[in-house]
């Protein structure tokens, strides 16, 4: 039977973690965040979302979400309790095949979180109706063991690897979506990790991720992961070497980080022998740096990603197997072979920043453009307002795939207004 955990429980942990970290003279910690955004998504007439019921949905999300942490001489501890909560009055698309699970892939799918896959189900519906959802959950629950050479952690945590900036090659555990705007916090995977940091600076990790399989419930060693991590540095360059045995398939990927004129360029590949018999190789090469222009603190970066289990645009709609079931574990967001990225951060005043960027795909001319400003009102309370403009052809990925006659599942304009108090 899958471990559930009660709202009740989750409460009752946090509230008495304090009492019992002071009671043992513990290092205590406790903050966590407030977040609601508004959402005004448009469609045209002939999208999928118009010709099911509206052209225009808003969408209302809730996510409260509260951070504790205790340590006491090696020991460290963690429980991240959250509360998510979304509303929309968008008609439910149907199931699609190859679009994941359910219907989605880049920024189509706003579905709150479950824990289908996950080791154990630490999620539960609070909310269940066709308009409106919410989940109690914990993101975080684990114990570690820290040294000056030493780290071993068990239970729910997040671990990211590689250094892709909009899409990623080595990161294989939940990566964020390339139009993710809210980086805050990485979804928690329940896993075992290890690394030892040796004297010269180098260090190697490691990881374990037992899952289960979505279908039959059955914790099975297939779709489970097994990788470790070579950091080291050559010459001034750094370098990564992993190596992973992931959904039951070798993954060997390599990543490197060098300085160039006042800037990073970045290169990480992965190897992949499919489970056909057949090899892939994905990569991404990126450079970033920032710079003082005109007065102001300027961030800017520029990538190129290969997606070797892309499709062509005649396949869009009937993708491969390897394909379809990275876009439905969350690993894959786009459906081509090759995309661009670039985007620039301005800092007009010490308060108010400004960010554009853009993904293109380069074979069917289709992308999506994204523009946001931050204003941080107080120390504690912060508002996000931005847009996002799909752009292409009818048939291109972003532009909208036929899904019936003069039918598209395509995005809408996007806009949108975010709130967030830090406590």
């Amino acid at each position: 039977m899958r471990f559930r955990v009660s709202l009740a429980l989750l409460l009752a942990a946090a509230v008495l973690l304090p009492r019992i970290a002071s009671a043992q003279e513990f290092d205590y910690e406790l903050g966590g965040h407030a977040k609601y955004q508004v959402s005004r998504i448009s469609h045209d007439t002939q999208d999928l979302q118009a010709v099911l019921g509206t052209d225009r949905v808003t969408e209302h999300d809730v996510d409260l979400r509260m951070v504790t942490s205790a340590d006491y001489s090696y020991f460290i501890a963690n429980l991240d309790v959250e509360m998510l909560g979304l509303a929309t009055d968008a008609a439910v698309a149907p199931q699609l095949p190859g679009f994941g699970e359910p219907t989605g892939s880049l920024a189509l799918d706003r579905s709150l979180i479950d824990d289908s896959r996950r080791l154990f189900d630490l999620t539960v519906e609070v909310v269940d109706e066709e308009d409106f959802g919410a989940v109690a959950r914990i993101d975080r629950l684990s114990a570690g063991y820290l040294r000056d050479q030493v780290v071993l952690i068990a239970g729910r945590q997040a671990v990211s690897w590689g250094g892709g900036l909009a899409f990623h090659v080595l990161d294989l555990f939940n990566p964020f979506t390339p139009t993710e705007i809210d980086k805050d916090y990485k979804t928690g995977e329940d896993m075992l990790y290890g690394q030892y940091l040796f004297s010269d600076g180098q260090d190697v990790q490691g990881l374990a991720i037992a899952r289960r399989d979505p279908i039959t419930n059955s914790v099975l060693s297939r779709v489970g992961s097994y990788a470790a991590k070579w950091r080291g540095n050559f010459s001034g360059v750094d370098y990564d070497l992993v190596a992973a045995q992931h959904y039951d398939e070798p993954h060997l990927g390599v990543g490197t980080a060098a300085p160039v004129f006042d800037g990073v360029l970045r290169f990480d590949g992965m190897w992949v022998d499919i489970q056909d018999g057949g090899q892939r190789f994905s990569f991404l090469v990126n450079y970033d740096r920032s710079w003082f222009v005109a007065g102001f603190n300027v961030y800017g970066f520029a990538e190129y990603f290969h997606n070797a289990f892309g499709e062509d645009k005649d396949a869009y709609l009937s993708p491969s197997v390897e394909l379809t079931e990275r876009i439905a574990r969350g690993e894959l967001f786009t459906r081509g072979k090759d995309y661009v990225s670039a985007g620039v951060q301005v800092e007009l005043t010490p308060r108010v920043s400004w960010f554009g960027s853009l993904i293109s795909n380069l074979h069917d001319e289709s992308g999506i453009a994204q523009t946001r400003a931050a204003f941080d009102a107080s120390q504690n309370i912060q508002l996000l307002a931005g847009f996002d403009v799909p752009w292409g052809k009818r048939g291109s990925e972003f532009g909208g795939l036929p899904v019936g006659e003069d039918t598209y599942l395509a995005l809408g304009w996007d806009m949108y207004l975010r709130v967030t108090y830090y406590f």
